[in-house]
């Protein structure tokens, strides 16, 4: 039995020889030292106060007999208590010292025998009640003779499961008339009534005891180790508490990410796994390939490998019945971008380091550098909430090379358009980790820098050399892949300036320049019969208003000025005289290679004219500019047409 308890603090006073000694406050951490050293024959004296957390300070007086003969400082501590008669009325109260122990001569008169302490159930017959400490309750015991009422139960803890609460056996005996339940623990309920021994001449009596049911017919809830009791009185007014521990058992399951079971049974409170513990009980045929547990979750909880061990217990659990569920990490898709090579298809490339996914930085043009968006998957926590980022010592290289931007669950990587083209890191991959904070989850995606042109030419530099959208070329007489037919641009017909035709044309409709026919005098534009790029620029100098509506003035100009395809949009424009013939004389090279790149070849027969650029004034006869294509008899035709007239017209680059 605790002597007091919710002491806060404890403050002493002596006097040694007439001399004040200085107040020492001490607590539960304070040890002897602090206490003076006490000489033979030193007159003291003095007190102590306690503390208590009701705001009910006690006094305890030095005994100053063992101070003065044995040097040793010993204080007596008042505590208080209560007597109540048989009928269970307070007759008296007050303090005592336990070395004294309690006089209730007063009140121990026939039928009164003894003294039952309600705190730790021993029995003081006659009127001195010692060895015992603390506040406590007395109890009458009836007369001399008489039995004195006890009760025990067996077994004295009690479980209970998340269906089934266990039972005791509380046995009663010293019973004077008869044992009634005065009171019990609202977690507790009495099964049946009190049942004696003998019916006619009971010596003992026994009383069935439950964990209660909740509504649902299951036990209620309670905290581990929770302190229950069931107090028994009888006739006389004699008390006894029996006092029981109720204790938990948690049915606890493990599922798959599937939620398919492995059960566990009935655990002890207190029983701890380990992360590792959790996972294997999980088979590995049960976990999808190249996933792998990274977290528990019990509803809405979630419980992070750094959140173990995890016990069972009431502290983290609000019911008997666990069951957690694994919860996978998240899976990481490409859903856009990338660059594949016949060794590493984009269909083959997962992120990992040995297959990372590929994006292409060559060339200057925004439209040469690949970019990847990554989706996540079953992911946790809210999208926004994902992070990615670099293994530190890539930090700076990831900062001067991507543009990562992040929505929802997606990242979007983008390669600097500022990254230059001789930038040089395909020496190892770059790793990017993406984290779902609410699981923990960590996945790594690696990606690496690759300088690969499309075509097996860095540039053009032959006849009928294919252009990609990278600059790059590859010889008419290569086979193409399907990725080098869609990024071809060009077929390369003047090697030595690099210049290269369309794969498309328009149709034959189209006037060079509608508003002047055969009997019209039109200028001579002073055009350039070698090399068109500036012809354009000529006209809209010398017609500066008609230019200014190229479309309805200038159809075959306005088409070819205009002329885009995927990976070269601008800088187009309508051959000169001599780009015209050179196409002509390499015709046959020229259709085999537009041929493969999948563009329109170049008409050879049934007097099928191109428009050229360059501007003549043949007098008399009219103004005229250049068309150059095939008789009838698939021969080269080249000479003046009218400017009203409808040709085809084939744009041309500079590479």
């Amino acid at each position: 039995m605790a002597a007091l308890s919710g002491i806060t603090g404890i403050t002493i006073e002596l006097t040694i020889n007439g001399t004040p000694y200085p107040a020492i406050n001490a607590d539960e951490t304070t040890t002897t030292a602090v206490l003076p050293k006490i000489k033979a024959g030193d007159k003291i004296s003095g007190k102590a106060t306690i503390n208590l957390s009701n705001g009910d300070p006690r006094v305890a007086y030095l005994d100053e007999t063992e101070a003065a003969l044995h040097g040793v400082l010993k204080f007596k501590v008042p505590y208080t208590y209560t007597a109540n008669n048989l009928a269970g009325q307070p007759v008296a109260s007050g303090t005592y010292f336990a070395r004294d122990g309690i006089n209730l001569a007063a009140q121990t008169v026939d039928p009164i025998a003894g003294w039952q302490c309600v705190e730790d159930g021993t029995t003081h017959y006659g009127s001195y009640v010692t060895g015992v400490r603390g506040d406590i309750t007395l109890n009458a015991v009836s007369a001399s003779g008489a039995p004195v009422l006890n009760a025990s139960a067996s077994p004295e803890i009690l479980y209970a499961t998340a269906t089934s609460g266990e039972t005791t056996t509380i046995t009663i005996t010293g019973v004077t008339g008869s044992p009634q339940v005065s009171s019990i623990s609202n977690e507790l309920e009495q099964q049946g009534t009190i049942v004696p021994d003998n019916a006619s001449n009971p010596t003992s009596y026994t009383l069935t005891v439950k964990i209660k049911d909740d509504p649902t017919g299951n036990p209620v809830w309670f905290n581990d180790d929770t302190t229950a009791n069931v107090t028994i009185t009888d006739d006389s007014g004699a008390i006894k508490s029996v006092p029981l521990t109720l204790k938990n058992k948690y049915t606890f399951t493990v599922a798959d990410a599937s939620n398919s079971p492995y059960p566990q049974g009935d655990k002890d409170q207190g029983t701890s796994y380990s992360f590792d513990d959790l996972k294997g009980i999980i088979p590995a045929s049960a976990i999808p390939a190249g996933r792998e547990v990274v977290a528990f979750e019990e509803g809405t909880r979630i419980f992070k490998e750094s959140d173990f061990p995890i016990t069972l217990c009431s502290s983290t659990f609000t019911q008997r019945l666990v069951r957690l569920k694994a919860v996978l990490d998240f899976t990481c898709s490409r859903s856009d971008g990338g660059y594949g090579t016949t060794a590493s298809p984009l269909s083959s490339q997962n992120g990992t380091s040995a297959n990372p996914y590929l994006l292409n930085y060559y060339g200057n043009d925004t439209n040469k550098r690949n970019q990847m968006e990554l989706t996540i998957s079953d992911n946790k926590c809210a999208g926004s909430a994902l992070t990615i980022e670099s293994a530190p010592a890539q930090t700076a290289i990831v900062s001067a090379t991507f543009d990562i931007t992040h929505t929802g669950n997606k990242f979007l990587i983008k390669i600097k358009p500022t990254l230059a083209e001789n930038y040089v890191y395909t020496t190892d991959t770059i790793k990017l980790t993406i984290t779902d904070p609410t699981t923990g989850a960590k996945k790594d995606i690696h990606v690496l820098l690759k300088k690969n042109k499309i075509g097996s030419k860095a540039t053009p530099n032959a006849v009928g050399d294919i252009v990609f959208t990278d600059g790059s070329a590859c010889a008419y007489n290569e086979t193409l892949t399907s990725t080098q037919i869609g990024a071809a641009v060009a077929v390369i017909f003047d090697a030595a300036n690099k210049k290269g035709v369309a794969l498309q044309e328009s149709s034959n409709t189209l006037a060079w320049d509608p508003n002047y026919g055969v009997l019209d005098h039109a200028p001579n534009y002073n055009t350039n019969d070698n090399d068109g790029s500036g012809n354009w620029a000529v006209i809209q100098t010398a017609e500066p208003t008609r230019s200014a509506n190229a479309a309805t003035n200038f159809p075959a100009f306005n088409y070819a000025n205009n002329y885009s395809i995927t990976g070269c949009t601008s800088g187009w424009y309508l051959p000169a005289k001599n780009e015209l013939l050179a196409i002509f004389n390499n015709i046959t090279t020229l259709n085999t290679a537009l041929n493969k790149a999948g563009g329109y070849t170049i008409q050879t027969s049934n007097n099928y004219y191109y428009w050229s650029s360059c501007s003549v004034d043949v007098g008399n006869l009219g103004a005229m500019s250049i068309g150059v294509g095939f008789d009838d008899n698939g021969n080269l035709s080249a000479g003046n047409g009218i400017r009203s007239q409808t040709f085809f017209v084939r744009a041309v680059h500079k590479f």
